[in-house]
């Protein structure tokens, strides 16, 4: 971004005769980004887990993955390092908290994935998706904010992922929940309970009072070191919904190959306490980012 500074000289001049001169002073973020971001990626090994469970229609059936391992970054993308990447004015995303480790909100998958190239081709990495508008693949390091669709985009829905690619990506709906638990099997990573220790680890409607989310990072984090995992704000996943899983073991799933919703994961600020456990899954429509709805950013 760049800001405008008003600078009044008096020397040299008669008294009470200022001189005023205007100047831009140009500040480029994206070198505190890329090394915010990078600085944050922790490393999980390879294993296997239970994903799911068979209490709910939705999370069944409860079945065996296992992941390759991958990187992921311990806190939310924030409002100040997605305006930063996307070209947005600041503020355009909301800022809820006032700071800067605000978590981006309001965010659309659409967004989520362009911020993810962005990034990528920013840190010499290369683009995991790629979206063709009539044939014509999207320039991605010349995307301007606007231009990133805010209604239904077919082009845009049938984004697809080259997961081999080194370059930061969403995660996988398996990669969140393996991250989430963090090698627990019980409901929360605190354990069964909706209790104290689930309280001391989440923002959701019994920290908050149903009110916004919080800045990042300020919760107990999991056993490796993941804040906000439950709760703050909800996040979104790679893959296309459906309303439950292929059944048997599956090795690095990636989803359905196509749909009309995407996966969002962890529940929000505004969410019960079934809403934010370990197993609890939700979609949305990739084109329209509700409030409470972000992001965090996984790499191979």
């Amino acid at each position: 971004g760049s800001m405008t500074v008003t600078a009044t000289i008096l020397d040299g001049l008669a008294p009470g005769t200022p001189y005023i001169e205007n100047f831009t002073i140009t500040v480029d973020p994206l070198p505190a980004v890329l090394a915010e971001i990078a600085g944050n990626m922790v490393q999980l090994s390879a294993g296997t887990f239970q994903m799911g469970d068979n209490s709910d229609y939705f999370t069944t059936p409860a079945h065996n993955v296992t992941l390759s391992a991958f990187k992921i970054n311990k806190y939310e993308v924030t409002a100040w390092q997605l305006n930063s990447v996307l070209g947005m004015a600041y503020g355009a995303n909301y800022d809820l908290m006032g700071v800067e480790n605000s978590p981006s909100n309001t965010v659309s998958w659409y967004e989520a994935i362009a911020f993810c190239n962005k990034l990528s081709i920013a840190a010499g990495l290369q683009p995991v998706y790629s979206v063709k508008v009539g044939g014509v693949e999207v320039d991605w390091a010349g995307l301007a904010y606007r231009s990133i669709p805010m209604s239904r985009n077919e082009d845009w829905n049938k984004a697809t992922m080259t997961k081999s690619n080194n370059g930061y990506r969403l995660p996988t709906e398996a990669e969140w929940e393996y991250a989430c638990r963090a090698g627990t099997t019980t409901k929360y990573y605190t354990g069964d309970a909706a209790d104290a220790a689930l309280d001391a680890a989440a923002w959701y409607t019994v920290t908050t009072s149903y009110g916004p989310p919080r800045t990042v990072g300020q919760k107990v984090p999991n056993d490796w070191d993941l804040y906000d995992m439950h709760g703050n704000v909800s996040e979104w996943c790679s893959d296309y919904w459906s309303d439950n899983y292929a059944a048997g073991a599956q090795t690095d799933p990636t989803g359905p190959s196509t749909g009309s919703y995407r996966v969002n994961r962890g529940g929000s600020s505004q969410a019960i306490k079934d809403d934010i456990s370990s197993t609890a899954r939700s979609y949305n429509i990739m084109y329209y980012g509700y409030l409470s709805l972000g992001f965090r950013v996984v790499r191979n």
